[in-house]
């Protein structure tokens, strides 16, 4: 539910505004022996406890002036059983007790029709306060293992940018029930040229790589062209194309991505064959895999060097026709997908080989009367094995490492059963097991409120761990 007011003043500006909610709650009942235990507290991690648990929640506000002032405000919190950095595998989110914080607050300006243009042909917003931008990442398996650019953004930080949309209106989206638009967005760091601190990129002289160089910024831009929802003959087209340059947060260089989804009509409203195509690359200091940045001690992604990801993903969706008026006693209705997902990486790195991998995931979701839902997957983020290993040329007093990722030790796998109420509430019962690499993927459960154990039957030092467990969620929005 969402609360709307409507104040109109003597000078017949009509102000609107909204307030929504959502929260989330995950427990978790792991499966792992005490052998799996590990002796580092690291966040997340099986060293006493095995069972999990995640709580967030946000409060949204967002107030209107008549087409010409948009203010929103989101505040959000959020309580974890966290996890630890592990390269190319998990992001750091340390566990944290429930506390409030100030995620992003700006004002928007409708330019034109805040001059008084009447039916202008197109919109130009100036935004500006506390917000961040990104690809929009195009997906079509809920995995998401093809994305390729979901690392192609900004931090929330003080910022400011200039979007200009053209929305398409036409007997084609009021049909479909959908809005069309292409958008143009471009924004910088509030703090221009001092965004981000430099970083070395290379070893010797007065520091190593990744270390600060000392009184010395860099500046944050992002650049973005998407196109909405398009409505074709034969379907629904989306795509964007996205620039960052020292993006999320970090002196990252340049960043490059672009997906491509088409939701072709087998049949209108009843069949559809979503495809997804992406592309992303990253200079430096980016983790893409892990899709997370760091310079500390535990979470630096700083030897990381130019990365390629490319994805593609194909599915089959079904949604029941629509009964006729006079049909007064219509049989429930039934939705059904199926989807198919690829990905192809290229990690670079200062002083390693470079690391490519092939990866595989399938998954399904099956609907009763918009209420009932069951859905399993299965996700391979390495076919084979792909050996990662420091170079010959690397002092080991630098360097010293050499694993294999494999498929068996990175498989993943979850199935889950629930029900959910007009759409804006959920609960999910679910049982899953991610190893190494697909750790960082779910269908339902968080990873975040995942106990992460050693894999059987290997050493600590081996650095193989996973999650497994059964898990409860419930998720609500009014």
């Amino acid at each position: 539910m969402t609360a709307l007011l409507m104040l109109t003043g003597a000078g017949r500006l009509t102000a609107q505004a909204s307030v929504s909610q959502e929260v989330t709650g995950m427990y978790s009942l792991g499966i792992a022996g005490e052998e799996q235990m590990l002796t580092s507290e690291l966040p997340g991690t099986f060293a006493e406890r095995k069972n999990g648990y995640l709580v967030k929640g946000s409060f949204d506000v967002k107030a209107s002036i008549e087409y010409t002032l948009d203010l929103f405000l989101r505040v959000s919190a959020n309580t974890r059983t966290g996890s630890p950095y592990l390269a190319l595998q998990l992001p750091e989110t340390s566990a944290s007790e429930l506390s409030l914080g100030l995620d992003t607050a700006y004002a928007r300006l409708h330019v034109l029709n805040g001059l008084g243009v009447i039916s202008p042909p197109l919109e130009i917003y100036i935004q500006a306060g506390k917000f961040s931008q990104g690809a929009d990442n195009l997906t079509v398996s809920r995995y998401g293992l093809e994305g390729a650019s979901g690392m192609v953004k900004t931090s929330s930080s003080p910022a400011i940018a200039l979007q200009i949309e053209k929305v398409f209106l036409g007997i084609d989206q009021f049909y479909l029930g959908t809005s069309s638009s292409l958008l143009f967005e471009a924004g910088t760091a509030g703090l221009l040229d001092e965004a981000v601190p430099r970083l070395y990129d290379t070893d010797g002289g007065l520091s190593n790589h990744g270390k600060p160089v000392l009184g010395e910024y860099a500046p944050q831009f992002f650049a973005s062209l998407s196109l909405n929802r398009y409505v074709l003959p034969v379907g629904l087209l989306s795509g964007d194309i996205s620039y960052a340059y020292n993006g999320a947060g970090i002196y990252s260089g340049h960043s490059l991505g672009g997906s491509v989804r088409f939701d072709a009509f087998l049949k209108k409203n009843v069949w559809f064959l979503p495809l997804a195509v992406h592309a992303g690359f990253s200079e430096k200091n980016i983790d893409v895999l892990a899709r997370t940045t760091g310079t500390g001690a535990l979470n630096a992604t700083t030897d990381l060097r130019q990365a390629l990801r490319l994805g593609v993903a194909l599915g089959v969706q079904y949604a029941s026709p629509i009964p006729a008026f006079t049909d007064l006693n219509p049989p429930p209705r039934i939705d059904a997908e199926l989807t198919v997902a690829g990905a192809y990486s290229h990690i670079g790195h200062i002083y390693r080989d470079d690391l490519s991998m092939w990866g595989l995931s399938v998954d399904g979701r099956f609907m009763l009367a918009r209420k009932f839902f069951l859905g399993a997957g299965l996700i391979l983020p390495v076919l084979g094995e792909a050996v990662w290993s420091t170079r010959e040329d690397v002092s080991t007093a630098l360097d010293s490492y050499s694993h294999g990722f494999t498929t068996l030790q990175n498989l993943g796998w979850e199935a889950y059963a629930g029900f959910q109420v007009s759409g804006s509430a959920r609960f999910t019962l679910g049982i899953s097991q991610n190893r190494g690499l697909s750790m960082n993927y779910g269908l339902e459960g968080l990873q975040e409120g995942l106990v992460k154990y050693r894999q059987p039957g290997t050493e600590e030092s081996e650095g193989l761990l996973q999650t497994f467990g059964v898990y409860a969620l419930t998720s609500v929005r009014l």
